[in-house]
């Protein structure tokens, strides 16, 4: 194409364990360029052909490349499909099983875009002190990683830790904007959303609310604007793309902007040196667990902490959904898992519980009785690692202290998990 895009798009399309572990691969070739005739799509398929003579005098044929792509997709089993529209571009695509040697992520893409080469760059950034907003997440870590994302903006936040509890907030309270967990045990984000919409007091009907969720598939952020959310930010929640968010939604006249200069990665010192490398051996990838805070060491040990505290209650959902065969359940809470151990650095865990999360949602028993055991099992080793090697024990790591201490101070912030829902201290 000579103007616009050309996007690749590979995915898993499904999973199988019997007889062997394989994947549906879905890989996708999609152009804006100037498409194929009708009356050309026979010759398609042919060695060297130029179709559309005319108006392709500078553009080369199809050469060997489709041909021979068409062969080998044969010799595999799968073939070569394509949609077109003249004037507008073209889609090719074909499906592959393939086999799975290994379990283990050859890389994380994300991760490695991520990483931090130490330069002073600067940003636009905000404070807000007069703006309020509410976080909803049915799992304290998000919770406690998105407040302290927010610190430096001042903005006054509360927090709730289901959706009836966000309901009951927002009956008392109006707020510019509304984070809303996704998928929560019982009452889910949508459903909450809508509910705080259709209130008849109408403090928040107009209120943005922005999606969170670890749903990254294709066409999720459609699905979930189509839903009624006015936007969406994937979990773990990239301080980036957070503040873009708040920039967008918050009301203009609530946002004092400024130019700041980002501090550069300093030296650790070798207590901290040692930690982190301590942490790498027993399988946790530091850098992408500080990434995702910030760079902020003491919020980084933080949440770190408030994932081993969550552990066992994690893991008691889980195994009685998993017994009961509650895979609608399991998916919620296994999706959870997926999202918070990725937010500390452990992306093979991530990834495990991601493959159990498609297979809940898709109702696939094998692969479910295949890796549940095996995940809770790795869930439980990387708990007990991280413990030990932060010199902490169960007991003395207090679910609600870890809270509180980690929240930033003199901003308005509170965790609401009681019974009867708080105004804002």
């Amino acid at each position: 194409t000579e103007k616009g895009k050309v996007t690749l798009t590979i995915r898993e399309k499904e999973r199988k364990t019997e007889p062997e572990k394989s994947t549906l691969l879905y890989v996708e070739v999609k152009d804006t360029g100037i498409g194929i005739k009708e009356s050309d799509m026979s010759k398609l398929f042919e060695s060297f052909e130029r179709l559309d003579v005319v108006r392709n005098r500078n553009i080369e044929g199809t050469g060997l490349g489709i041909s021979v792509t068409t062969k080998l997709l044969a010799l595999m089993g799968s073939e070569l499909k394509v949609q077109s529209k003249y004037g507008e571009g073209s889609t090719f695509w074909f499906e592959l099983w393939q086999k799975i040697e290994d379990e283990e992520p050859i890389g994380d893409i994300e991760a490695k875009l991520n990483e931090d080469d130490g330069e002073v760059t600067y940003h636009e950034s905000f404070h807000a002190p007069d703006a309020r907003l509410l976080v909803v997440d049915d799992t304290k870590m998000n919770i406690v990683v998105v407040v302290n994302l927010l610190k430096r903006t001042d903005i006054r936040v509360n927090t709730a830790l289901s959706g009836p509890d966000a309901i009951a907030l927002c009956e008392k309270n109006e707020f510019d904007l509304i984070l809303m967990d996704q998928r929560m045990p019982g009452m889910d984000g949508t459903e909450a959303m809508k509910a705080i919409r259709e209130s008849e007091n109408g403090k928040n009907k107009n209120t943005p609310v922005i999606c969170l969720t670890a749903d990254v598939v294709r066409g999720a952020k459609e699905k979930y604007i189509a839903e009624g959310f006015d936007d969406y930010l994937t979990k773990p929640v990239d301080s980036r793309a957070l503040e873009k968010a708040l920039l967008a939604h918050l009301p203009k006249e609530k946002i004092i902007v400024e130019q700041v200069e980002d501090e550069p990665t300093g030296a650790e010192d070798g207590t901290t040196a040692a930690l982190w490398a301590a942490l790498k051996k027993v399988g946790v990838d530091t850098k992408t667990g500080l990434y995702f805070c910030q760079n902020d060491e003491e919020m980084y040990k933080a949440i770190l902490a408030e994932y081993c505290v969550e552990q066992k209650l994690k893991s008691l959902n889980l195994q009685n959904c998993f017994e009961r065969k509650d895979w609608k359940n399991y998916e919620i809470h296994v999706h959870s898992l997926k999202s918070t151990s990725k937010t500390i650095g452990l992306k093979k865990l991530s990834s495990l519980a991601a493959d159990l999360e498609a297979a809940a949602g898709r109702g696939d028993e094998l692969t479910l009785e295949d890796g549940h055991e095996k995940v809770m099992k790795m869930y439980e080793k990387y708990v007990s690692d991280i413990e030990e090697t932060l010199g902490v024990s169960e007991e003395e790591m207090s679910e609600d202290d870890e809270i509180f201490e980690f929240l930033p101070e003199g901003n308005g912030t509170e965790i609401v998990d009681d019974e009867e829902p708080r105004d804002e201290i």
